[in-house]
């Protein structure tokens, strides 16, 4: 049985530098990613901080420090954050 762990990385247009912004340990899961409208924040989906067989929170970083808050708190899965 595979543990899944997923991270939330950033690049450049053309591919060029990549750079992961979350860390995760083995089973926790980041992702669905979507930035916000001035291009200084995002918001993604994530198990992170919990019991990684419930539900996942939504999370905000920014996208120049990696600096994080968690937005919910879910026994259920809070999904596919947009702006």
């Amino acid at each position: 049985m595979s543990v899944e762990t997923t991270n939330v990385y950033v690049t450049n247009a053309d591919g060029s530098g990549v750079r992961q912004l979350t860390h995760e340990r083995r089973g926790t899961v980041s992702h669905h990613p979507s930035w916000s409208t001035d291009g200084k924040s995002i918001v993604f989906m994530s198990n992170r901080g919990g019991n990684p067989n419930r539900g996942a929170s939504l999370w905000i970083m920014s996208a120049s420090t990696s600096g994080m808050r968690r937005l919910t708190t879910s026994v259920f899965e809070d999904v596919d954050p947009d702006w």
